[in-house]
């Protein structure tokens, strides 16, 4: 009798050791982070990410433990920024978490009802400041769509020396682009290979200084000064 009354109360025993095991989160109990408390967040330079992102970071990351971080929350604050492209987390006991952040970058801007927007190489868009630096960056007039601005970008950047001397790009309609140069140049391009008119470009670059150079028609090239 008492040996079975022993093995009822062993069987409770381990039936509660179980449900105590599978019911006690330890990441959300405040218990382990009386370990190695997280005093120091500390960043990488960025451009592009907002403080309210960090401030969220900071709230949600510090006095937690080094030994048990929930990443995942703090990744789907920085991946609500459009600029944000990988995190990476790095302890450093006692005390600091080092948060490295790599960004887009940005490739080229359009304006929109009087505001400035920066288009990154993922070719996502965002409002910018009116101060900010776009002296280097590729302006892009009447945006209509990115799906078809990614698709001529992506084939132009294949073409280096082409592609280091544009200043504006312009869509026109359906495949047919106009594209200004540093020097002033105007190059109208077709709605036809664009492998092909830029070799012509190419060469035609090299060769003349005509203010107007027009692609339009596939197999003929006119050149004006007006």
């Amino acid at each position: 009798m008492l040996q079975q009354i022993d093995k009822k109360y062993k069987w409770i025993g381990i039936s509660l050791l179980f449900i105590v095991l599978t019911t006690f989160n330890l990441a959300s109990s405040n218990f382990i982070n009386i370990f190695f408390p997280i005093k120091v967040i500390e960043y990488n330079k960025t451009f592009f990410l907002m403080e309210s992102t960090k401030s969220k970071v900071n709230s949600l990351l510090k006095n937690k433990s080094l030994l048990w971080i929930n990443t995942k929350q703090a990744k789907n604050l920085f991946n609500k920024n459009i600029w944000v492209k990988t995190v990476m987390f790095t302890k450093e006991f006692p005390d600091t978490l080092k948060i490295s952040i790599l960004e887009y970058s940005a490739i080229a801007y359009f304006k929109k009802n009087k505001l400035i927007y920066l288009i990154n190489d993922n070719f996502k868009s965002s409002l910018i400041d009116d101060n900010a630096n776009l002296e280097n960056l590729i302006e892009v007039k009447n945006m209509k769509n990115m799906k078809d601005f990614k698709t001529f970008f992506l084939k132009i950047t294949n073409e280096d020396v082409f592609f280091s001397k544009i200043k504006v790009i312009n869509y026109i309609h359906d495949g047919r682009w106009d594209v200004i140069l540093k020097n002033g140049q105007l190059i109208k391009l077709g709605n036809y290979n664009l492998n092909k008119q830029v070799k012509y470009l190419n060469f035609i670059l090299n060769n003349q200084i005509a203010k107007i150079i027009d692609l339009r028609y596939e197999g003929r090239v006119i050149l004006a000064n007006e």
